[in-house]
């Protein structure tokens, strides 16, 4: 990602605070900022989650923070958060002060008073302020509070006991709001479950809404059940249509798939895997390691791009560095027949040995 010259973290910081003062809808950009310190102070790879009708994924690379915004907030913020994101001397605790600050300053109102719930729930996992701020929201009609406590008691989290029907009708209440992101949780529980639970059918209805509201995860979501049959006759044609849709809303899976659809010839009239190839950078970019994967996989065998091995074994290891297994494995065989990289044998071995481990 070309972010540009890291800015200062107090101007960045300043340049931020103005802007919230003004439109205290981005309060999310706080919480995305606070969730990539946590994710580099605990060292993990990637951290995904949800806020309402928005998806975001933070990946916390190496000397490399990137954040993916899957639905953008604007390009202001995004460009804001980015710039305080690379500001290499912005410390842990001058994120968290400055996303309490903010927090607190924007608990005038009712959605603000949401943002400051979830700020609670994701970023301090108070199990008593999140709760009682995301109840009294969800009884005065807030479809994102309702949507957010149905999650808590699906999962029982945050000092709330796990009760699947409470959370069910939670968030049917918050889809008949018109909650998008309830509409494709919805979607997903009756997909996936099991015996009575399961209800395909009900769930492409549900996939179909939120799609309709402009929502990237269950407009691909959709595209999977044309592309399968899974509760409508399977249409591919119809399955790459809305891969493309959700494509051009920088959803990471919608691309990968899509590529997937070019390369093997499924939905298109031929396969064309120069296509793929540009698609699956893109979903690369946007944090996809299945899709490093794949495409380390053509340039190791020169399909649809030049072969380029020493371009395939730095591939096979970003996506390895991110936890991918298959990746890890493909390396580990690149490293033992010194394909793009230095020979090693023992180094293969080691490799091989962590994989399988993943696996």
């Amino acid at each position: 990602m070309d972010t540009g010259e890291a800015t200062a973290a107090p101007e960045c910081a300043a340049a931020l605070d103005a802007l919230l003062r003004r439109e205290p809808e981005y309060l999310p950009a706080v919480l995305l900022l606070r969730a990539l310190f946590l994710a580099q102070l605990a060292g993990t790879t990637t951290l995904r989650f949800h806020l309402p009708c928005n998806e975001y994924q933070v990946s916390s690379l190496p000397q490399k923070p990137q954040l993916v915004v899957h639905r953008t907030l604007g390009p202001k913020v995004e460009e804001l958060v980015r710039r305080l994101v690379c500001a290499r001397h912005h410390s842990i605790e001058e994120g968290n002060t400055l996303a309490e600050r903010l927090a607190r300053e924007a608990a005038a109102g009712t959605h603000a008073q949401f943002f400051v719930g979830l700020w609670a729930y994701y970023v301090r996992q108070d199990s008593l302020q999140a709760p009682r701020i995301l109840r009294a929201l969800s009884e005065a009609g807030h479809a994102g509070a309702m949507y957010t406590l149905g999650v808590l008691y699906m999962r029982g989290s945050c000092g709330i006991p796990g009760d699947k029907k409470e959370g069910l009708e939670l968030m049917c209440r918050a889809e008949k709001a018109g909650h998008i992101g309830a509409a494709n949780s919805l979607a997903v529980f009756y997909e996936n479950g099991k015996g009575e639970e399961q209800d395909l059918m009900r769930a492409v209805v549900l996939y179909s809404r939120a799609a309709a509201g402009g929502h990237a995860g269950a407009t691909y979501n959709l595209a999977l059940c044309f592309l399968n049959g899974r509760g409508v006759p399977q249409d591919q044609q119809r399955a790459v249509a809305l891969l493309d849709r959700a494509a051009d809303a920088g959803d990471a899976d919608a691309l990968r798939g899509l590529a997937l659809c070019f390369r093997d010839g499924v939905g298109v009239a031929v396969p064309d895997l120069a296509a793929a190839a540009v698609l699956l950078a893109r979903a690369g970019e946007r944090g996809s390691t299945d899709a490093l994967n794949d495409l380390a996989e053509m340039y190791l065998h020169g399909h649809g791009v030049e072969e380029d091995h020493a371009k395939a074994a730095a591939l096979f290891r970003r996506a390895a560095d991110a936890g991918h297994a298959t990746a890890l494995f493909n390396l580990a065989l690149c490293v033992k027949r010194g394909w793009g990289v230095e020979k090693d044998v023992r180094q293969a071995v080691a490799l091989y040995r962590l994989a399988l481990d993943l696996f």
